[in-house]
């Protein structure tokens, strides 16, 4: 591992003069570099915007992970201190992968914090985000075994489907919104070829606020789509592109028509409610659309959410034009410019293929980094990090009780009211740049804009004063929504609301008699609504096995706090057998039922909205079973096909499915998971004839079995 403060060591510099262009290259032989670290080459066409470049350098296996500056210099680089994609969080802290989600680590790498997704989901590494309020975003997958062929033609009715979960966690590490892809987007409206045994039908891989409403923007590469949701109901409000598609649109490439975008990645809304995205143009691994291109691309959006319109604004194509199969990613960057990572292009390419490209908010190339040699592609994000200048300072000296002290460099205006301590004191005003670090709230946390106040001092024993904000320096469109909460000490502690005033004259949000410490700007989070919950297994009516424990499932529809479970033996819930309230988590197990027996159960859900009304299903236990279906009499199979075994039953653990021929046992075909149906290809051994039956047995009891009711035939 390596750590520069320094700026640069030693470049091989090459300045060409010709149309303002300047290639700068980073040589692999410069002293202190390792003889495997790649030869990068940065070329400047315009104005760039400020930041170093944070991510790794590799594809499949990762070489370096980097911070590297303009010229592609590294100054930080490890071969084992991760970093995720994207890499760095508004509070400047970097993320990493972990089990089950994201470790957050300080400027010197040093892990100080981490999200986890709830047990039974896998993180999805392509999005995190840590928000303004020390809430984090998680994207997860799990597996669901679905019949497929109740769904499409061919379908498999062993079908494993990938799922997608967003979960909202909060500071104190619980889980407060949870979102299903499975509750909300048909399956059917998937590009992936749906007659396959795996099949990633949404393949989630972007997440994010819309700053205007506080919904959430959810980028869906096999479906095609954008999809806003609603935190107060888990609705979907609209979806934009593929088949489900809400919106007409204006001024695209008819060409193109009718999915103007596809397998696109990363998604990004503006206050001005333009929407950016990457464009892959294709899907890879599967994916399956009439309307693949041979380019990708940056593409703008102006969305109209009353008139469902969404008018292209810019496109970016490379010239010549790049093809990614998978990956790519756009970046907005702090002047307007937006940062492009062409994904895959790069391995399949060659080193013409840029790592990453930098266009304007016109879509004019002004920077790009490339490897000299090397066509293994790479993961980079643009980040002012661990810089000087996302402080700006200002001290007063010798301040007084009644003195006011303005402060142009950070917009701030301090009037003190009481004052105690030596004649010899200093102010200090801090305008940072960066979110706050580890924010707690006693209630409700409220949405937290990036930019943030401290005021500090010296020689200072006490003080209160009225502190004005110049709104002109604060990013928001409304400054009368804004509340100013407040700490006492920098990173630590809890915040509270201040009464705060907006003065419109002056162009100010003033809070009175405030003491030295950390101020921020919140504003409303959306409402929060309690919803009946969603119940998902048992499913209604189902029949369990009564010598095994029984695990309840299920989700919240918008904002969870915690939730109310009731097991009954009878359908008022008058026999209350289990009684378990304020549960956090989303599973609970029965772990002892009576034989040939209906329970009843029931989950609410309790939030800062109040207490909403139960959901309600029933099951019945009964004793273990398996039935087999097919082949269940009469059927003709041919040797050297492939056919489905079925059956149903009621058990958790593997089964063993035999083959016999009359009484007689002729082969084991499978140990395999009990989802009730296995793919068979008819053995070319097995000797024709017209008196075989199949035998599926719990593979942990084997008096616990079923047979073919009648023979069927191999051919």
């Amino acid at each position: 591992m390596m750590m520069l403060t320094s700026k640069r060591i030693m470049l091989a510099v090459l300045l060409t003069a010709c149309f303002g262009v300047v290639v700068v290259q980073a040589a692999a032989t410069t002293p202190g570099l390792p003889d495997d670290f790649p030869e990068l080459v940065a070329t400047q066409y315009g104005e760039t915007a400020p930041g170093v470049f944070i991510g790794w350098l590799g594809w499949w296996v990762v070489d370096y992970y980097v911070v590297l500056d303009q010229s592609g210099y590294p100054l930080f680089y490890s071969k084992t201190d991760a970093m995720s994609y994207p890499g760095v969080t508004p509070s400047g802290l970097i993320s990493a992968p972990a089990v089950r989600g994201f470790a957050l680590k300080d400027e010197t790498f040093t892990t100080v914090d981490s999200f986890q997704l709830s047990e039974g989901y896998n993180v999805d590494i392509h999005d995190f985000k840590l928000l303004p309020n020390g809430h984090a975003l998680l994207m997860g997958t799990y597996q669901r075994h679905i019949d497929m062929s109740r769904i499409v033609p061919g379908g498999r009715p062993d079908a494993r489907i990938t799922g997608n979960v967003i979960q909202e966690i909060d500071a104190n590490k619980n889980v407060v919104f949870e979102w299903h892809a499975l509750d909300h987007i048909p399956i059917a409206d998937s590009f992936y070829d749906l007659t396959q045994k795996n099949i990633d039908y949404a393949h989630i891989n972007s997440v994010n606020l819309d700053p205007l409403d506080n919904t959430l923007l959810l980028c869906f590469r096999t479906t095609s789509d954008i999809v806003k949701v609603s935190r107060s109901t888990g609705e979907i409000l609209w979806r934009l592109g593929g088949r489900g598609n809400d919106f007409t649109f204006i001024g695209e490439h008819e060409e193109n028509a009718p999915y103007y975008f596809v397998g696109q990645h990363a998604v990004w809304r503006f206050r001005n409610g333009n929407l950016l995205l990457f464009d892959n143009g294709n899907i890879s691994g599967g994916g399956l659309t009439e309307s693949d291109r041979d380019y990708s691309r940056a593409v703008e959006y102006h969305l109209d959410e009353t008139n469902m319109t969404a008018t292209l604004v810019w496109q970016y194509r490379h010239d010549p034009d790049i093809m990614s199969p998978s990956g790519g990613r756009v970046q907005p960057l702090g002047n307007g410019n937006v940062l492009i990572d062409w994904g895959r292009a790069i391995p399949l390419g060659t080193p013409e293929v840029p790592l990453a490209t930098e266009v304007s908010a016109t879509g004019e190339l002004v920077y790009e980094l490339h490897y000299a040699t090397a066509t293994k592609g790479a993961r980079l994000q643009k980040y002012v990090w661990n810089s000087p200048d996302l402080v700006q300072s200002q001290t007063h000296f010798g301040i007084g009780r009644g003195g006011i002290y303005d402060s142009d460099e950070t917009g701030v205006t301090v009037t003190v009211n009481s004052l105690d301590g030596p004649a010899y004191n200093g102010l200090v005003a801090k305008r940072h740049a960066e979110a706050t670090r580890f924010p707690r709230f006693a209630g409700k946390p409220p949405q937290v804009l990036v930019e943030r106040v401290t005021l500090s001092g010296f020689g200072i024993d006490a003080i209160t004063a009225d502190v004005g904000f110049d709104v002109q320096r604060i990013d928001f469109d409304d400054p009368t929504q804004l509340t100013v909460y407040h700490r006492s000490c920098v990173g630590r502690g809890v915040f509270g609301p201040l009464a705060t005033r907006y003065d419109s004259a002056a162009g100010q949000l003033i809070v009175a008699d405030a003491p030295l410490g950390e101020f921020i700007f919140t504003y409303p989070d959306a409402p929060e609504i309690p919803l009946r919950p969603i119940l998902y297994a048992p499913q209604d009516l189902a029949t369990v096995n009564q010598a095994q424990p029984v695990t309840l499932e299920w989700t919240s529809r918008g904002f969870a706090r915690s939730f109310h479970l009731q097991v009954a033996t009878d359908a008022e819930f008058g026999d209350v057998v289990v009684d378990a309230a304020g549960l956090t988590e989303t599973r609970y197990t029965v772990d002892n039922v009576a034989p040939a027996t209906t329970y009843y159960w029931r989950v609410n859900t309790s939030n800062y909205g109040g207490t909403g009304e139960w959901a309600t299903q029933s099951f019945t236990t009964a004793a273990p079973m398996i039935q087999v279906q097919t082949p269940n009499g009469g059927e003709q199979w041919q040797r050297g096909l492939t056919y489905f075994i079925r059956w149903d039953d009621n058990l958790s653990e593997d089964v063993v499915i035999e083959l016999y021929k009359g009484d007689a046992f002729v082969e084991t075909i499978a140990k395999t998971p009990s989802i009730g149906a296995y793919e068979w290809e008819a053995d070319l051994a097995v000797d024709p004839g017209d008196d075989y039956a199949i035998q599926v047995t719990s593979a942990v009891d084997e008096t616990i079995r079923d047979r073919s009711d009648a023979t069927f035939s191999i051919k």
